[in-house]
């Protein structure tokens, strides 16, 4: 899914508001140069804006290079009269998505690890105990001992961890595949976490796991704004686990967003 440049707008709103109860739309509109009926109208995505305002709001929202380039492509992409513009921005801003950080799995690499103890594995390797052989990592996770020294095998050959003065280290942070892309792989991922979920429902106590969910009415449109925040949520939870030095347990997060009525 490409940036949306009115995310980043709905996303400084609700950050000024939540500093103080009292800003209004007519506020941020005032505080970035634009009328507020124009500004309620982009947030609605009933109307758009120019390259030329979105220099100057890119401006007082205080946007450093890449994000105004990544704002002002966005622009285009979406609202310039030329198609041929729009495509190329298109193409620029997808270029510009896949400037990937170092614990990103492209497909070819998570079609090798899919299974979900390969990721149990990374993150059991993070604790502050040691695990020197794949029997010791079997039985904390329940899997065989086939399981885990062909996982250990396959995360060495990945170069995702390495075995140093006779104990596993981990070579990265959690790691992360791209999101909205159809694979198989990824669906049977997704399908064996369910099914963890499914069973530590019935074998776990309540003060080991949290399973909740609830039903809303939305509008369609807004179903990408929901994903980004869900996204942004299980980033929040991660950096919380990270800053952990004295980790002990191994927990699975899962987050489910499907829809209800039917087309």
């Amino acid at each position: 899914m490409l940036y949306d440049y009115r995310v980043t707008l709905r996303e400084n709103f609700e950050s000024r508001v939540n500093r103080n109860k009292s800003y209004s739309l007519r506020s941020f509109a005032r505080d970035i140069e634009i009328p507020a009926s124009r500004l309620s109208e982009i947030l609605n995505n009933k109307r758009g804006t120019t390259v030329k305002n979105g220099l100057k709001i890119a401006k007082n929202l205080n946007l450093n290079k890449n994000e105004t380039l990544k704002f002002i492509l966005s622009i285009e992409a979406i609202h310039s009269r030329s198609n041929q513009r729009k495509e190329e921005a298109k193409l620029l801003l997808l270029k510009k998505s896949r400037e990937l950080p170092s614990n990103y799995l492209n497909k070819e690499k998570f079609d090798v690890i899919a299974s979900w103890y390969h990721y149990a594995i990374l993150e059991l390797l993070s604790l502050k105990e040691s695990f020197t052989d794949s029997s010791s990592i079997a039985k904390r996770l329940g899997i065989s001992k086939i399981q885990s020294s062909q996982a250990l095998s396959r995360l060495e050959k990945l170069s995702l961890i390495k075995k140093t003065n006779k104990k596993y280290i981990p070579l990265t942070e959690t790691s992360f595949t791209s999101e909205d892309i159809p694979s198989k792989a990824l669906k049977l991922h997704h399908e064996e976490n369910l099914k963890i979920i499914l069973n530590a429902l019935y074998e776990q106590k309540v003060e080991d796991r949290e399973i909740s969910s609830t039903t809303i009415a939305i509008n369609k449109s807004k179903i990408p704004e929901v994903k980004r925040i869900i996204r942004e949520f299980k980033k929040k939870i991660s950096a919380i686990a990270d800053g952990s030095s004295d980790k002990d347990s191994v927990y699975l997060l899962g987050t489910q967003l499907v829809r209800l009525d039917k087309n």
